[in-house]
């Protein structure tokens, strides 16, 4: 489906990055900017595109700080996979390569770059050291390679089950031991 906000050579390429930004098809496809979570992916293309139109000159850095603010307010999260430079930079080429009128190498670039490789990433347990993302309940993503490089980690251990160990406490009632937590569940009241 085409993004309504793409209307330029620009934007498309701008979209072909963004596609193949594996931390951010990773926030998108695992939700972590809530139930909108598309319509804050593709709204990042048109604010991209737009801010580069009203703006002369933006530096590689300046793209890079704005992609950074956005995946923290918008996605909560922090991309330490230094994908961010090679992203801004690869939009500022794109820019410039628009600008002087190279529509062919443009069209020709964005045919060939790779979507994002999110098949190799797994989830570990959140006691993991990875350079990657956390996914939902504080558990590391491991991969998150650059503008959909090959995959650069994988956790080797599988992933916890969720399935919650079930104890009773002196008062009959259940609790629940997950990740080293117990959650007491609410009795009623007497």
């Amino acid at each position: 489906m085409a993004s309504p906000y793409v209307s330029t050579l620009f934007g498309q390429s701008v979209k072909s990055v963004l596609d193949g930004w594996t931390a951010l098809q990773l926030a998108v496809s695992h939700g972590s900017g809530g139930p909108d979570s598309q319509e804050k992916a593709e709204w990042m293309v048109y604010a991209i595109e737009t801010w580069f139109k009203e703006n002369a000159h933006i530096e590689s850095d300046e793209l890079e700080d704005f992609l950074e603010d956005v995946m923290n307010a918008e996605f909560d999260m922090v991309i330490e996979d230094n994908s961010l430079p090679q992203v801004a930079q690869m939009i500022c080429k794109y820019f410039r390569l628009c600008g002087e009128g190279r529509e062919a190498e443009v069209r020709q670039s964005i045919a060939s770059q790779p979507k994002a490789a999110l098949r190799g990433c797994t989830q570990g347990g959140s006691n993991q050291e990875v350079d990657g993302e956390e996914g939902e309940n504080g558990e590391a993503m491991a991969c998150c390679s650059g503008a959909g490089d090959a995959v650069r980690a994988a956790v080797s251990q599988p992933a916890p089950s969720h399935q919650p160990a079930q104890h009773n406490n002196t008062d009959g009632e259940d609790m629940e031991v997950e990740d080293g937590w117990e959650v007491v569940k609410r009795g009623k009241k007497k």
